[in-house]
């Protein structure tokens, strides 16, 4: 059940609601030099407007070869989900993914609100 839940979370189900925490696979990442694709998974369906998908991780670079976010897009409602390359990747910064200081998060209870500038 639960995981059907997230699924319907991750596909943008207007019934469901609610947060979804990926653990990476560090020695994967490694192992693939750190390369966006190697990361956590992220889809974005740009054609759905109900929902913002939004990454924070403390290992969000602005490097186009060292992301720990593998981000798929689709631009058409039916389209397939295709991956970003870094660029693309990196031009997120900011509106989808966030760099998170861990000990400024834990310390500043305005953290996040402050990063989405709410």
């Amino acid at each position: 059940m639960m995981k059907k839940k997230v699924l319907n979370v991750l596909q943008g189900d207007r019934n469901s609601s609610g947060i979804v925490v990926c653990q990476d696979d560090y020695e994967h990442w490694h192992a693939n030099n750190y390369k966006p694709s190697s990361g956590k998974p992220m889809w974005i369906d740009f054609h759905n407007k109900d929902f913002h998908h939004i990454f924070f991780d403390d290992n969000v670079h602005n490097d186009p070869d060292d992301s720990i976010v593998a981000v798929r897009v689709r631009k058409e409602p039916d389209g397939d989900f295709r991956p970003l390359n870094g660029e693309e990747t990196r031009d997120l910064h900011g509106e989808r993914l966030f760099k998170v200081f861990t000990m400024r998060a834990i310390l500043d209870e305005e953290y996040f609100n402050r990063l989405l500038n709410i």
